[in-house]
């Protein structure tokens, strides 16, 4: 479900910016609306040849209001080259706000055009601008900006806030477009603690206790074999340790355990282990009647993928909830395979739910412990010491003996109910294996 917020140690003020190497003084950013006439004359990228558009600067800004709400207040600027750049006209930004864990405010949006000499600003109407479920969790706000042409500038500001002091917002420097300047500001009272996982492969133009820096951030875009594009971005993410505060102290640090029972305490997940299918009973005699576990697995297997249809939906909690997907026979990623867990265990064979990463999604890494890597659920089946079976019933040619391609060399989190502990399981071509 969530996309996934990611968070990193910071104590004070903390800013961060991202520069490739260079003699010349770092870009800067403007006030909205204020903008240099010497970037609307600009025809093309000067650090990347070619690029159909350049992101001039992104900055964030980050803060706790009076009730320790978490605001991200951010402006984005992007200069369009050519008739290929107008894509980057369209944006979209998702969030949780399905529960109000996040929403935006205070949205402003405009194209600049240079037209015979003269500045030319046109608005984006806020009619214009449409917030949509994508599911119960997550919401997304859609804008597309008007007179948009070669030689145009588009910029966005918007403050997106958070009600929870885990979910700070991560910050991507780069993007699948050239990024002149990119600045994260943080300002974070001295009594919380965030641990940072930062993923940065350029020198900062600036790195001080208070603002850290890069420019001149180059595009990524889709290789052979890469595994996604997030894998491969420069970017930090938060994650929070501890608050401690005069007579009080807590710590927030998760395990792997911890983040497992968490997933079993929700009702849209751990709720659904035990919810009767319709039709069950059938499917269950037939497969106690077949002599071996294989032979039982195939056959519950090739029947969920019977039965039911991937709604193209990546989330680790249920939608609907796997009593209503069954019956309307489809549903998301993990209703699907928690129908299958269902199944698998009330013939009585020993599996387990596994939070997985799509290879799109990216990779885990196990050593940062939260819920938010993952995008689906699978199924884990310990076959012996030496063979295990990772099922996903939600692609069509899936079989139950062959891991999908998608999940391959990445870690996975088996989720044992019945001893308490969950674990990280690397995925491999030969089964999962610890």
């Amino acid at each position: 479900m969530m996309k996934k917020l990611f968070i990193l140690f910071a104590l004070g003020s903390l800013a961060t910016l991202a520069h490739a190497q260079t003699t010349t003084p770092a870009p800067t950013t403007q006030a909205f609306g204020k903008v240099d006439k010497a970037d609307l004359e600009m025809t093309a990228c000067d650090f990347e040849k070619g690029a159909n558009a350049e992101v001039l600067f992104n900055k964030g800004s980050v803060f706790f209001d009076q009730d320790y709400n978490i605001v991200l207040e951010r402006h984005i600027r992007i200069k369009i080259f050519n008739e290929n750049g107008k894509d980057e006209g369209s944006m979209k930004i998702r969030y949780w706000g399905g529960n109000r864990a996040q929403y935006i405010s205070n949205v402003q949006a405009e194209t600049i055009n240079l037209n015979n000499g003269v500045v030319e600003i046109t608005k984006v109407d806020k009619k214009q601008i449409f917030y949509q479920p994508v599911n119960k969790y997550l919401t997304e706000m859609a804008l597309a900006f008007p007179n948009v042409k070669p030689g145009a500038i588009i910029e966005l500001k918007y403050l997106l806030t958070a009600n929870n002091i885990g979910n700070f917002p991560d910050w991507y420097f780069q993007t699948n477009i050239p990024t002149r300047y990119s600045e994260i500001n943080t300002d974070i009272p001295t009594y919380f603690y965030y641990k940072n996982l930062v993923m940065v492969n350029q020198p900062y133009v600036k790195n001080t206790e208070t603002v850290k820096a890069l420019a001149n951030v180059p595009s990524v875009g889709k290789e052979p074999r890469m595994s996604s594009l997030k894998d491969n971005e420069q970017r930090i993410l938060y994650a929070l340790q501890t608050v401690s505060a005069p007579g009080f102290h807590q710590s927030y640090s998760d395990s792997w355990t911890k983040v497992g029972e968490n997933m079993l305490d929700f009702d849209d997940f751990g709720g659904q282990f035990k919810r009767k299918l319709a039709g069950e009973e059938e499917i269950l005699t037939k497969a106690k009647s077949l002599g071996s576990d294989a032979a039982k697995i195939s056959y519950i297997f090739n029947e969920v993928k019977k039965n039911m249809k991937w709604n193209e939906d990546d989330e680790i909690y249920t939608e609907d909830g796997t009593s209503e997907a069954w019956t309307k026979k489809t549903g998301n990623s993990t209703e699907v395979n928690l129908c299958l867990f269902h199944l698998l265990q009330k013939t009585g064979l020993k599996v387990y739910p596994m939070l997985v990463s799509t290879r799109s999604n990216g990779k885990i890494n196990p050593a940062y412990p939260n819920r938010y890597q993952f995008n689906r659920t699978v199924v884990y089946f310990p076959v012996d010491s030496a063979t295990n079976y990772v099922l996903d019933a939600t692609g069509k040619y899936n079989i139950y003996n062959e891991i999908p391609r998608t999940l391959l060399n990445s870690f996975g989190l088996k989720i044992d109910k019945e001893n308490k502990t969950s674990t990280t399981e690397f995925i491999s071509k030969n089964g999962a294996c610890a």
